[in-house]
């Protein structure tokens, strides 16, 4: 019933998205395939929020992010896009007070109850495809809203050891937990681009990924070690050229 929700609020968006051509816009739209291939580059943030006693107290929740595309533009109107992104892999040493939860349990902690160090890393990455609506503001002015509907295919990985004492010595026998998960999820971007000249062209998305769905995340070695998502916002500007 909540994908069921999401599917029509994101369908009402892409209708009210078209609904925003005023009817002088309409009467003149050439719906006639004119078929433009481009290819671009953007630089990304991502924010994905793990609650505190989930993940969050240990593992970095802003990331930098890269994304490479391409699509097609079938008139000035609709188009289809794909593209893969990737954020680096995040590195954190993070000490915890003695009893301090950590993925919904009593952290491990050096006796009698001190502080334990956590070392932790994570990156998320993701193949993407949508389908892309354009809105010329004027038929001379080279800016065009637009906005997307489309799926992303997301790869999460996040691994973390207990260092276990608060000395600089490893402990040789660290507890190790690793969550990782594929999920296709829905994914929504609005923006605006400007064209520079004929066919180079500049961008800025603010994107929703419905990455809730993928719920309490269990870890590998046991299911009662869990992160916990929310829904991801990435936002960034890019550069096409168009053929």
């Amino acid at each position: 019933m909540k994908h069921s929700k999401l599917f029509s609020l994101s369908t009402l968006a892409t209708t009210a998205f078209f609904c925003l051509v005023s009817p002088l816009q309409a009467a003149t739209i050439s719906w006639q395939i004119t078929v433009t291939p481009y290819i671009g580059l953007a630089a990304q943030g991502l924010h994905a929020h793990l609650p505190n006693d989930l993940g969050g107290n240990v593992f970095k929740q802003d990331f930098p992010q890269g994304n490479a595309f391409v699509g097609v533009r079938f008139n000035d109107y609709v188009g289809v896009e794909g593209g893969y992104e990737i954020t680096p892999t995040k590195k954190s040493v993070t000490v915890l007070s003695g009893g301090s939860k950590l993925f919904g349990q009593i952290a491990p902690s050096a006796p009698p109850l001190g502080p334990s160090i956590q070392y932790s890393k994570s990156q998320l990455k993701n193949w993407h495809a949508s389908l892309v609506g354009f809105l010329p503001l004027s038929e001379h002015y080279p800016f065009k809203l637009l906005g997307s509907v489309g799926i992303t295919r997301l790869k999460v990985f996040y691994f973390n050891f207990n260092l276990a004492t608060p000395t600089n010595t490893l402990n040789p026998f660290p507890t190790i937990v690793t969550f990782a998960n594929n999920k296709t999820v829905l994914r929504l971007n609005a923006g605006g681009q400007y064209m520079l000249s004929d066919m180079l062209g500049i961008r800025a998305l603010v994107g929703w990924n419905n990455t809730a769905r993928l719920d309490s995340l269990p870890s590998k070695e046991t299911a009662t070690n869990k992160i916990q998502f929310s829904n991801t916002w990435n936002y960034g500007l890019g550069v096409f050229v168009e053929f």
